[in-house]
């Protein structure tokens, strides 16, 4: 499958409804389609982020205003929503699962940050992608598991090695822009 986000307007409407399409790569057919939660997809209308697939859990996750969505690569069935403080700019999310740089199973995350306008209220988030376990992983699929404030944050899409996140950021202090930052987590052990 190919994944994209589309609008479809109908004929008349005054409005758009976005969608993520599974796109067959044999024949170029629609394999399904999913409504985005918002008519939006994202602030401004002209910033646009790439859906990404958890490889393991079968999932796809993409953003929808201050949502980050997951759909079943299957059927596009809706599977669960994050809700955070600001909206989602520019960034793609993260996965851990199947990462070349260290699955974390049972405990797989999702990292996405989130838009400030530059004014250091943005956040990274780690949220949870793996099934329940009361002993392994005690979160529920979609529950933000910790958040870091960054400042100055826009389209900064995190990375991930060996246990590790990393994201970019623009240090803003006092409403003045100072030197960009690099900040280093790890994965999982970050609760705030």
């Amino acid at each position: 499958l190919v994944l994209a986000v589309g609008r479809v307007r109908p004929l008349g409407a005054p409005m758009s409804q976005y969608y993520l399409f599974a796109i067959r790569r044999a024949d170029g057919g629609v394999a399904w389609e999913a409504p985005l939660s918002r008519t939006t997809y994202a602030y401004p209308t002209s910033s646009y982020a790439t859906p990404t697939i958890d490889p393991v859990n079968r999932t796809v996750m993409v953003s929808s205003e201050s949502s980050l969505l997951a759909f079943s690569l299957a059927d596009g069935l809706f599977c669960w929503e994050a809700i955070l403080n600001q909206w989602i700019v520019n960034a793609c999310p993260l996965v851990t699962s199947g990462s070349p740089g260290g699955d974390l199973s049972p405990q797989n995350r999702v990292f996405i940050t989130d838009f400030d306008g530059a004014a250091g209220g943005g956040s990274l988030y780690c949220i949870n992608i793996d099934p329940f376990d009361a002993q392994k992983n005690p979160y529920q699929l979609g529950q933000i598991v910790w958040s870091s404030l960054l400042p100055g944050t826009s389209g900064n899409t995190p990375t991930y090695a060996h246990g590790k996140v990393f994201v970019a950021s623009t240090g803003v202090q006092s409403g003045a822009f100072q030197a960009s930052q690099i900040r280093a987590y790890p994965a999982d052990a970050c609760e705030e």
